[in-house]
């Protein structure tokens, strides 16, 4: 410990002399520079005397440096007791630069014996630092009434100019934070707790004030609560909630600011129905604020009449207030009727819902639903989340009609998945299209059988003929009569093309295709190479089934006119049309050009090519194996056999002619005559 002490007391002496010899002018120092650290050292050693007594009264020069070093140590919480001298020429400084906001914070920081109480409230009334001229009011003079009786006023007339603009919002937010912390027991610059509950009272006299100090004949009554409410109904209500919530607050006094806030509200017009109502909502939902309170059960039904008489506000804001009011539990001394009646007159019909669900008239809830524009389009997530679906009477004739106007696909899904037995029967009533749009939920839940799907495909090639084609190539399960007399009567040929394939008739679908296609040629389409690809796939799938004169021939010739050489050459190549069927063609082709006819006569040389060539390998190896063959049965023809000894039937010696076969097998004659001339052995089993 001495060791430190000794280190500490050097230390000091070095910074004494270094004090010096800034205060003797040493054109070796850069005084902007050295003051700050000085500063900083000084406050770390705790050497204030030094700091004020020494180099600030002996500064000439750098005391703007000093200055600076000064606020930045108080902004930091490093310095709160400054000389009241030097925090003085602090404050005319930052007046000077218009450091307004550093001012305010260096005001609400150091201790009140710093300040010059004239200057600061001077210039922070010239200003509007109100949270300074708070602090000075509360600290200095232990008054927590001049915050209400001289803002509250400035805040009125920003009120009365209009929408407070942001000046008037930084003020109104900094009056309802300081009631607030007054009237919790909490004050903004702390205290003991007889301090607090002085700040309390204080602060509960000035807002209930029947007048200003200085009111004119005019004056309404309650001007400092009826700013704050103007200013910001809700958070002002808000922030009476959370002192409420402090015990200490009596009785007596949330009575009567309770009482107050209600006979002003009413009083004015300045108040919508739905603030009145929220409001009274408030009350009743807070305990902190209900328990114990006397509230006249009039003030509530003289709100609900508002709220459904009045159109001032828009209708969305008056049902959410008396919805507040319903849940609340609020208006128990009215009739369940009575409310009804009232919300469904002001069409109301989220309240209606609530109050229907009391009475656990399910059905009347999907109605209310249906009826309210704001959710009728969420009707069917409401649906699918209510533990209640059964006693919802969806197939209700009305409520199913208004279900199907909404979205016929929804209902389809929702009927799937929860009411899958009442489908047959709704179906049939429905008009095509709600049944075009009620199958296409459908199916995307679950599967359709064979009469829902073939309805499905022709309905759709009536209201979305682009998607038939796809739905009918990914499904089976449709029934090709009454599908394919839709198709052709709406004019889908690819459509037909696909079930008469399905059906067998192949040449139908070809025709189907041909025509479609020589029409396309004929107006010049662009399509028409992609149509000829699908009607070459078509002829190449049913080949054992087409007749190639009514088939392939057709298709050359638009190929002739479309001169598609890549798509000539592949029909030229199909096994299914030789070279007679060509030429024939070629033949009958006599009123043509040269130039039209080239690639039927280059691909009838290639194909004729080829042909040749194929045919000549053919022969190779058919040559090839009958002379295997020979070559085979020739060797072994000269093989020899050896004789057995005995018969295989009589199993006697053979001494004169025998019968023997190329197995080995041998016998006598006469015990091989009988039988068929085939070794008996080898052919047992036959």
């Amino acid at each position: 410990m001495a060791n430190i002490n000794l280190v500490n007391q050097q230390v000091i002496e070095t910074l004494e002399k270094f004090v010096d010899a800034i205060l003797d002018g040493s054109a070796t120092i850069n005084i902007p520079e050295a003051v700050p650290v000085v500063i900083d050292h000084c406050l770390e050693l705790e050497q204030i005397d030094l700091l004020f007594d020494r180099l600030w009264n002996g500064l000439n020069e750098g005391r703007a440096a000093f200055l600076d070093s000064i606020q930045s140590a108080i902004l930091e919480g490093r310095l709160t007791e400054v000389p009241p001298e030097v925090m003085q020429r602090l404050v005319s400084y930052q007046e000077v630069e218009n450091r307004w906001t550093e001012m305010e914070e260096c005001v609400q920081r150091v201790e009140v014996t710093s300040l010059d109480i004239e200057q600061v409230i001077t210039l922070c009334k010239r200003e509007s630092l109100y949270s300074a001229l708070i602090s000075v009011w509360n600290r200095v003079m232990n008054d927590y009434t001049s915050p209400l009786y001289e803002l509250i006023p400035l805040l009125a007339v920003h009120i009365s100019e209009g929408l407070p603009n942001a000046e008037g919002r930084r003020l109104g937010n900094l009056l309802l934070v300081y009631v607030a912390s007054c009237l919790s027991g909490n004050p903004p610059y702390g205290g003991t707790k007889e301090k607090a509950e002085y700040a309390r009272q204080q602060v509960v006299r000035a807002l209930c004030s029947q007048h200003s100090s200085n009111a004119s004949d005019d004056e309404t009554c309650f001007p400092y609560i009826r700013a704050l409410l103007e200013f910001d109904t809700r958070e002002f209500v808000n922030a009476l909630v959370i002192s409420f919530s402090d015990a200490t607050l009596s009785m007596q006094i949330r009575q009567r600011l309770v009482d107050i806030i209600i006979q002003v509200m009413r009083e004015s017009s300045n108040f919508k129905c739905t603030d009145i109502a929220w409001v009274l909502g408030v009350i009743a939902n807070s305990s902190s604020i209900s328990r114990g309170l006397r509230i006249d059960s009039t003030l509530y039904t003289d709100a609900v009449t508002r709220l459904v008489t009045e159109d001032s506000c828009p209708l969305q804001d008056r049902q959410q207030a008396l919805l507040q009011l319903v849940t609340a539990g609020s208006l128990s001394h009215l009739s369940h009727q009575v409310l009804l009646d009232l919300a469904k007159s002001a069409e109301f019909y989220q309240v209606c819902a609530v109050l229907h669900e009391m009475r656990g008239e399910y059905d009347e809830v999907l109605r209310c639903h249906i009826l309210d524009p704001s959710r009728r389009l969420h009707v069917f997530s409401f649906i699918e989340q209510s533990p209640h679906k059964a006693n919802m009477g969806i197939t209700h004739p009305e409520n199913l009609q208004a279900l199907l106007e909404i979205d016929c696909k929804k209902t389809g899904q929702l009927l799937v998945r929860h009411l899958p037995q009442t489908i047959p029967d709704i179906i049939n009533q429905l008009t095509d299209k709600q049944q075009y749009y009620f199958l296409e939920g459908m199916i995307e839940e679950s599967d359709l059988d064979t009469e829902h799907m073939t309805q499905y495909v022709c309905l759709m090639c009536r209201f979305e003929p682009e998607k038939v084609l796809q739905v009918v190539k990914t499904n089976d399960n449709i029934e090709l009569d009454p599908a394919i007399k839709v198709s052709q009567q709406v004019g889908l040929d690819e459509v037909t093309a696909v079930l008469l394939e399905r059906t067998g008739d192949l040449q139908g679908a070809f025709n189907v295709l041909l025509s479609r296609l020589q029409l396309a040629i004929q107006n010049g389409e662009e399509r028409a190479e992609k149509m000829t690809e699908e009607l070459v796939n078509l002829a190449q799938r049913g080949s054992s089934v087409l007749d190639s004169k009514t088939s392939w021939l057709p298709l050359l010739m638009c190929l002739l006119k479309l001169n598609s050489h890549h798509l000539l050459q592949r029909v030229l190549s199909n096994a299914d049309l030789n070279l007679v069927s060509e030429l024939h063609l070629l033949m009958q082709h006599t009123k043509g050009t040269l130039g039209e006819l080239r690639g039927l006569i280059m691909g009838l040389f290639v194909k004729c090519r080829d042909q040749r060539s194929m045919l000549e390998a053919t022969k190779r190896l058919h040559m090839s194996g009958l002379h295997g063959e020979l070559a085979a049965a020739v060797k072994l023809a000269r093989m020899g056999c050896a004789a057995p000894e005995v018969c295989k039937i009589c199993r006697a010696p053979f001494y004169d002619k025998m019968c023997l076969f190329r197995c080995g097998h041998g016998y006598h004659t006469d015990c091989i005559q009988p039988l068929s001339g085939q070794c008996v052995d080898c052919n047992k089993e036959s």
